[in-house]
Order: structure tokens, then C-alpha cells, then sequence
């Protein structure tokens, strides 16, 4: 029987921070997989492995065959889509976040 797929403390505000900026989040599962699959339109789908601060990939993790960045807090995703912790409040000031 297959278990339910650890995630780590900081996904949720990750993921909440993601869609605030109009990000499409969906999450996986599978062993050795990256966390989330996200999309923008200005900038294409992104793998993101979501850790801790001091969290380390796993074996599986580390024999992924395809490119992905791993994130370990809301600034690092925001990053990842070329928005800063300043930029995303203005963004969600002007109503922003529908794709």
C-alpha cells in the first residue's frame, strides 16, 4: 500500500504565494519527483522541489533525469517567476492573480 506523499512545512504559503501572482500550482506525488508543476504564461512551466531550510534531496530526488529548482521559501518561488516579496503585495493591491 502506497503512503500518502510527505510534504514539507513551508508548501502551503509557498503554494498560496504562488497563486496570489497568478501561478497555476499543481502538486505531485511520485517518489523522486519535484513537489509542484506550476505555469505563467510570461514564463512557461516550472519543477519546483519544495525544503526546508535545511531540507536535502532525497536519493530519488537526486537521480530526477529532468531539470528542476528547489525552493525553500516564499521569496525563492516568487524568484522563480521574476517577482519579489515587494512586487507580489503590489500585485495583489491591484487585484492581480487570475491567469
Amino acid at each position: 500500500m502506497r503512503t500518502r506523499a510527505k510534504r514539507d512545512w513551508n508548501e502551503a504559503d509557498i503554494v498560496a504565494a504562488l497563486e496570489a501572482v497568478g501561478v497555476m500550482v499543481e502538486r505531485l506525488s511520485s517518489p523522486g519527483a519535484p513537489d509542484l508543476v506550476t505555469y505563467r504564461a510570461d514564463r512557461g512551466i516550472r519543477l519546483l522541489e519544495v525544503k526546508a531550510p535545511r531540507g536535502r534531496k532525497t536519493p530519488a530526488q537526486r537521480s530526477w533525469k529532468i531539470p528542476y529548482t528547489v525552493v525553500r521559501s516564499v521569496a525563492d518561488a516568487l524568484a522563480v517567476y521574476g517577482v519579489s516579496m515587494r512586487g507580489a503585495t503590489a500585485f495583489q493591491a491591484e487585484g492581480g492573480g487570475d491567469c
